[in-house]
């Protein structure tokens, strides 16, 4: 039987739903939640296996209980599980649904640097979605170029400055292709980059799917946004490893910005896409998934994983 800490390192209402959900998923699996609320208290992760948390360490937030969650667990030498927003059906600005609010679970790290332990995984949990997988967009459909905005304070451009970056991104763009450009802001967005008048900017509020209609491809750095782009058969250039989309997407990198192959960007074959998508669904959960310990009992064989 495990012990395993539940670290509240969020505290707004999805961060605190995620930790009591886990919490009790893992009492119905017969091991014991050991509920942590701040600093004072992580004394207790010594008394444990293993600790879950909701988001991974970020020095954009007055927040020192992540780092001490980092240091202490690497000290006892015990592994992490990082709870962070889903990849797909996410709802993460939809308080009234949130027990359907999807979140990514896995060892380690966010994005693609954590461990899901999730490949090749079948198509069930994919299907139970209910979300269409739309045929590559053909290279002479789509007209304009639409740059993914990030959350400039988010966990995955903290070491980072992705405003100067997506600056000279554009300018790039615009030595190499008379393709318009739509910048669409990130969701969580507060900064906005000071662009060409001719790069349209798109304002946070509207959905991404407006955009991506008549878009010839996507460029983003680490924002989840490159899921939806390959739903709809927009192919994407990922700027960063750190992107969830890296492994099966185009990106060319120098010492400035990127190098885009703007006209014909990578496509990996419908078959690969979608087995991409079958190992996705297993790296997020549902938070009424959570409570019923589904993602406890699949990453529990890993616990001692190195």
């Amino acid at each position: 039987m495990y012990k395993v800490a539940i670290c509240y390192t969020k505290q707004n209402t999805n961060g605190i739903a995620a930790c009591d959900a886990f919490a009790k998923g893992i009492e119905l699996c017969g091991d014991t939640a050991v509920k942590i609320f701040n600093e004072s208290q992580l004394n207790k992760l010594k008394l444990c296996g293993v600790s879950v948390q909701v988001c991974d360490a970020n020095r954009h937030m007055q927040n020192t209980f992540r780092p001490a969650i980092t240091r202490l667990t690497k000290k006892l030498g015990i592994r992490r599980i990082i709870i962070d927003s889903g990849f797909m059906k996410n709802n993460r600005f939809d308080d009234d649904n949130i027990t359907q609010r999807y979140m990514a679970v896995g060892f380690d790290g966010i994005k693609n640097n954590g461990q899901y332990y999730n490949k090749d995984s079948p198509p069930d949990r994919f299907r139970e979605l209910n979300i269409e997988l739309k045929p590559w967009k053909n290279d002479i459909d789509g007209t304009h170029i639409l740059i993914l905005g990030q959350n400039t304070i988010g966990t995955s451009v903290q070491n980072y400055d992705i405003i100067p970056w997506t600056q000279r991104l554009v300018e790039k763009i615009q030595r190499v292709s008379d393709r318009p450009i739509i910048y669409k802001c990130h969701p969580s967005q507060t900064t906005i980059p000071k662009l060409p008048d001719n790069c349209r900017i798109a304002p946070a509020k509207e959905q991404l799917n407006k955009y991506l209609k008549d878009a010839h491809h996507t460029i983003c750095y680490s924002t989840n946004g490159s899921v939806e782009s390959l739903i709809a058969g927009i192919p994407v250039i990922t700027c960063a490893k750190i992107n969830i989309a890296f492994s099966i997407t185009d990106h060319t990198f120098d010492k400035y910005a990127y190098i885009i192959p703007i006209e014909n960007p990578f496509k990996i074959s419908e078959y690969g896409k979608q087995r991409f998508f079958n190992d996705l669904a297993y790296s997020q959960w549902s938070i009424e998934e959570m409570a019923i310990g589904l993602p406890w009992k699949h990453l529990l064989p890993h616990v001692n994983d190195r």
